[in-house]
């Protein structure tokens, strides 16, 4: 299980790209997510990209997390889950989104922590 995004004392921000293992890269494969928060607000996004290297926005499509959205949200949530998706992607990368949020500062109080977001495939 390879880690893909850590806590950053930020309103909102992204992860670093983690690439996925060519022979698994080629073929539709099951991939499980796993993100555990303590006291967490705010929306998680997992992303995919078909690139190896993307280095624009436009490399990047976000995957289902959930039937209704794109991605999983979160209210002073203190959780571990895990999700799974089928796909064919070289490269994923995790995100958090604050921005629906009135608040412009991270506060640890009012947002809580990512502990850790990891994928298997």
């Amino acid at each position: 299980m390879s880690t893909i995004l850590l806590n950053t004392n930020e309103l909102s921000y992204t992860g670093t790209t983690t690439p996925v293992d060519p022979y698994v890269a080629n073929r539709n494969n099951l991939f499980t997510v796993v993100v555990a928060v303590s006291n967490f607000t705010g929306r998680v996004v997992l992303q995919g990209s078909l690139t190896s290297t993307p280095s624009v926005e436009s490399d990047w499509f976000d995957i289902a997390l959930s039937d209704d959205t794109v991605y999983l949200e979160y209210q002073s949530d203190t959780s571990t889950i895990g999700r799974t998706f089928k796909g064919t992607i070289v490269a994923v990368r995790a995100k958090v989104d604050r921005s629906y949020l009135p608040e412009t500062e991270y506060d640890y109080g009012d947002h809580g922590t990512i502990n850790k977001i990891s994928i298997n495939y």
